[in-house]
């Protein structure tokens, strides 16, 4: 069993990297997908409600708005900070528990990473970057407005620190099938290294060493 979170800056790549490592046998947790889950139960509808009234909600079904809380927490250090405190737990003990079910190679895709703290399951930690210029464009073709990628990101760690802090790091300044080629390359050794390890848990600091050398080599 090999668990890898996969982080990176807004518009780096990670989509790219997580559909090719999927073609190639990878299992996927994807934690936004958790976070609009978990927006749906009562414990997080109550929270919006007690923190920004009705408004929270979508008129048509009641059930919590996500571009008005998105809109909120973006233009509030408050409710940015606010938010997180209220997500970040309850998003890495689903991921816990749905790992507990899982075997293989799993690839946890984890936006801020980082930000909420590198938890104890995760083997390996890859960090796709790409230079502003670069994700700028990626996510204007989003239909993101000027200056909507610096709003988003201006609380996250800087892009050198996240470097500093993961196992492998990922730049994506070219086109997307270089960032395949790389992805690919990356995803077979992994594969076959998920494979050889068997459900024995955390790699412990030789064993990621060795792994590293293995997956870079």
């Amino acid at each position: 069993m090999l668990v890898v979170g996969l982080t990176g800056d807004v518009g780096a790549g990670k989509s790219t990297i997580l559909r090719t490592w999927h073609e190639q046998g990878a299992a996927l947790i994807d934690s936004d997908e958790i976070v609009r889950n978990l927006w749906k139960t009562g414990q997080l509808r109550s929270a919006a409600l007690d923190r920004f009234g009705d408004r929270a909600l979508n008129p048509a079904n009641g059930e919590v708005d996500l571009a008005f809380v998105a809109a909120a927490v973006f233009s509030s250090t408050e409710d940015y900070a606010w938010v997180c405190s209220l997500l970040h737990p309850l998003v890495l003990k689903r991921i816990e528990t749905m790992l507990e079910k899982l075997d293989g190679w799993i690839v946890v895709e984890l936006p801020l990473l980082f930000e909420a703290g590198r938890p104890p399951w995760l083997d390996l930690v890859v960090y796709v970057t790409a230079a502003e210029e670069f994700r700028i464009a990626r996510t204007r073709s989003r239909g993101w407005k000027t200056g909507e990628l610096g709003r988003r990101e201006k609380w996250l760690l800087p892009s050198k620190q996240k470097a500093f802090l993961a196992d492998i790091v990922i730049e994506n300044d070219g086109t997307r099938e270089d960032l395949e080629i790389q992805a690919k390359f990356m995803g077979k050794r992994m594969g076959i290294l998920s494979k050889a390890r068997g459900k024995s848990g955390p790699l412990c600091p030789a064993e990621r060493k060795r792994i590293l050398e293995a997956i870079m080599a």
